[in-house]
């Protein structure tokens, strides 16, 4: 029987292949990309599908969790108050992309 934990990790994972550019922040050779976790709180982003998002830098939304459910997005998904997101790339970037989620001016 799989836990949580393996859940999360078969996640991970379908994050990888579905998105190589998470795979490429992941492998690169710089040691400046973080993953961050923050909640969706913009009203001016709910409803919106992740291709129309436009994120900072080299920012990439790699899951989201939702209602206790961990999803692995694609470009249709659409955001929802509340949602959980996990962003992936350079600090000063995923803060700016912070920012941006909660509804606060950048």
């Amino acid at each position: 029987m799989w836990g949580q934990g393996d859940l999360d990790w078969a996640a991970f994972v379908a994050v990888l292949a579905r998105n190589p550019t998470a795979y490429e922040l992941l492998v690169r050779a710089d040691n400046n990309k973080e993953v961050r976790e923050v909640t969706l709180w913009n009203p001016k982003l709910i409803g919106l599908r992740l291709n129309q998002l436009a994120l900072p830098g080299d920012v990439r939304l790699v899951t989201i969790r939702r209602n206790g459910d961990l999803l692995v997005p694609g470009g249709y998904t659409q955001l929802q108050e509340g949602d959980s997101v996990s962003l992936m790339g350079t600090e000063d970037c995923i803060e700016e992309a912070r920012h941006i989620f909660r509804g606060y001016s950048v």
